[in-house]
Parts: C-alpha cells; sequence; structure tokens
C-alpha cells in the first residue's frame, strides 16, 4: 500500500534502521516527516496578514480566515493528487486544513474562549490542543489507491 510518505521518500535511500540516512529512527523520521509534509504554512504565514487587513473587524478577519483555509484546501489538493490522474489524499487536506484552524484558535482568531481577562488561559488551552493534535498526528495515514500493474 502507497502512503503519503511513500509516494514521497520513493527513490530515497534507506538505512538500516529505516530512515534517510540523517541518523533518525524510522518511526521518528516518520512522525517528523508527516509532520513536515501536513503543517498548513501556508496559512500560518499569511494569519498575520489577515490580521493586518481586518484591524477591529470581525467580518474581515472570518473572511480572510475562510480564504486562507479554502486556499490550503486548493494547493494541499494539487499537492496531493497523484501524477497519474486520480483524487487527492482528502485525509492529509482535512488535517492541514484542522491544523490552520487549530492555529488560528490558538492565536485567538475567533476570539478568547475564557474572555479578555484570562488570556494566558486560552493560549494554554490553544497549545495543549495544538500538542494533542501533533501528538495525535502519528495515528493518522493516508492510503493511496495501489497503482495498476503493468
Amino acid at each position: 500500500m502507497r502512503t503519503l510518505e511513500s509516494v514521497e521518500d520513493e527513490g530515497t535511500p534507506q538505512t538500516e534502521d529505516g530512515g534517510g540516512g540523517d541518523g533518525a529512527s524510522g518511526g521518528a523520521k516518520e512522525h517528523i516527516d508527516r509532520l513536515t509534509k501536513l503543517f498548513p504554512v501556508e496559512g500560518v504565514t499569511l494569519y498575520p496578514l489577515v490580521l493586518g487587513i481586518a484591524g477591529d473587524d470581525d467580518w474581515i478577519r472570518y473572511t480572510g480566515i475562510g480564504v486562507l483555509a479554502a486556499a490550503i484546501v486548493v494547493a494541499r489538493s494539487v499537492a496531493t493528487r497523484p501524477e497519474k490522474g486520480g483524487s487527492p489524499l482528502w485525509g492529509a487536506v482535512a488535517v492541514s486544513v484542522v491544523a490552520y484552524l487549530i492555529y488560528v484558535f490558538s492565536m485567538g482568531g475567533f476570539g478568547l474562549v475564557f474572555g479578555d481577562d484570562s488570556a494566558e488561559r486560552h493560549y494554554l488551552l490553544g497549545a495543549a490542543i495544538s500538542g494533542l493534535f501533533t501528538w495525535m498526528l502519528g495515528v493518522f495515514k493516508f492510503a493511496l489507491p495501489a497503482e495498476p500493474a503493468s
């Protein structure tokens, strides 16, 4: 079965421990690779621009958050679509969008859960959710359909 990792690692020489020659063990390297491939860098880097444009206008901020989420869907669906055609890895796309929305939540983009008087508790909750999601990411597997035999 081909996975997100196996598609991008095809042709990469493997060491005896299953890693890619950088000294990391197979499991740790796979988890780090998964994190870097699914991290929504396009949304995280552009979100501060949304805040700058929106100022105190909630409608503009929420619209910008939605536009960036849609852009992540488009970018990740193109990036995970097999070269020979077929469907993108929608699970990987969904994980990227959820990771972006967790980031926005953690930064207070949807307002502070505990109110303005307790911003520290909100940021702590956001960090806990983000950490749990990152830890759980090791559970997710995104299988590609098998290639037809030639």
